[in-house]
């Protein structure tokens, strides 16, 4: 293992030995640079630890397969690093993080060249505060079988992975963000932000993490989002500028989903129920089916075109739309079968052009 502590003063190179079995470091004086610059290359694990507690870091591209590590630690610059044929790497911006008080911003931007020459594993660890760390996309490990984590601790801390301005394909699971073939994890995070930039792209989620509240920005151009969950949806989930929204529960709907610019959502199935604390809200859904109870509120700020409800509304569950076409129940008692317990009309509001008839069970 070979673990550099951040100097915030001059040194010189370093570099791996290849004298000994196992790697020694011999420094090297930079007699033709101002700036010196330490280089680590040839040894099989590097974890860099900032000395301070408020960080500023960027890794980016130093060109010909190698990654450059800059920036500062409590407003101090700290030498650069060039890192290459290292197969693990950490960046620790946590070890000194003065009892949760250093707040550390860590942006990775290669400009597209991806991972050094030799990276299998990538982590990045920021500890506590409300850290923030950017990634742009793309950014390949060059060696396979790896792994690229953003590692968080405590408090608001918030992950913002952007894509490209082309079209990009995007696959997001709870604890995993896939932009074109391309994999960040994250643990810990409480907030993560995905944008899709130019192109017409298209993004899917499979699960979503409880603890962390999403936001995916579809951005300019024609863009397509689906959701396909075979368990219970108990995430927040905020979509923005995606022109085309589908979204598919296996089991309850328990989390908060928003859709906004333009908002529309063509269609929602959810195979339980859409429970008391869950919220949908969007600018016009077209189709929604809950084949169980509607418990908790569904919102249109425009129309909500068919809305057809399997169980039954509680007096928990509100419906509020400017108009609705299609309020599918049983508007006749069939024969052979209870009243509902619930009246659901209270439960349904919206304008003048909002649908006069109460929903019941469907049988």
């Amino acid at each position: 293992m070979f673990r550099i502590m951040a100097l915030c003063r001059p040194v010189a190179r370093v570099r791996a030995s290849r004298r000994f079995a196992t790697p020694r470091l011999c420094l090297e004086p930079l007699e033709d640079r101002t700036v010196p610059t330490i280089f680590v290359h040839d040894v099989p694990h590097f974890t860099f630890v900032t000395p301070r507690s408020v960080d500023v870091v960027l890794i980016d591209s130093a060109g010909q397969g190698r990654n450059h590590i800059s920036g500062t630690s409590d407003g101090v610059p700290f030498e650069d690093v060039v890192f290459y044929n290292v197969p693990d790497v950490v960046i620790d911006t946590a070890r000194n993080d003065s009892g949760g008080a250093g707040i550390d911003r860590v942006t990775v931007n290669t400009g597209g060249g991806g991972g050094a020459a030799g990276l299998r594993d990538f982590t990045i660890k920021t500890g506590q505060a409300n850290d923030a760390v950017l990634v742009q996309m793309p950014f390949t490990l060059p060696v396979s079988g790896g792994r690229f984590e953003v590692q968080t601790g405590a408090d608001a801390d918030t992950l913002t992975i952007n894509g490209t301005a082309a079209s990009d394909n995007i696959l997001l699971a709870s604890n995993s963000v896939t932009i074109n073939g391309d994999t960040v994890f994250h643990k810990s995070v409480e907030q993560l932000f995905v944008n899709a930039l130019g192109g017409n792209d298209s993004a899917a989620l499979t699960s979503i993490g409880a603890g962390t509240a999403t936001t995916v920005d579809g951005g300019a151009d024609f863009d397509r989002f689906a959701a396909t969950l075979s368990h219970d949806f108990d995430g927040t989930l905020a979509l923005l500028d995606f022109e085309n929204i589908t979204v598919q529960v296996h089991d309850s709907f328990k989390g908060d989903l928003s859709a906004t610019g333009p908002g529309i959502i063509q269609s929602i199935f959810i195979g339980g129920n859409l429970s008391p604390q869950a919220n949908i809200s969007a600018e016009d859904i077209a189709f929604l089916t809950i084949d169980g109870n509607l418990a908790g509120a569904v919102t249109a700020t425009g129309t909500i075109h068919s809305l057809t409800v399997g169980g039954s509304i509680s007096q928990t569950g509100a419906v509020t739309a400017r108009s609705s076409e299609v309020l599918q129940g049983t508007d006749a008692q069939p024969a052979g079968f209870p009243a509902p317990a619930v009246p659901c009309q209270p439960a349904i509001s919206g304008g003048d052009q909002f649908a006069t008839g109460r929903i019941r069970e469907v049988y």
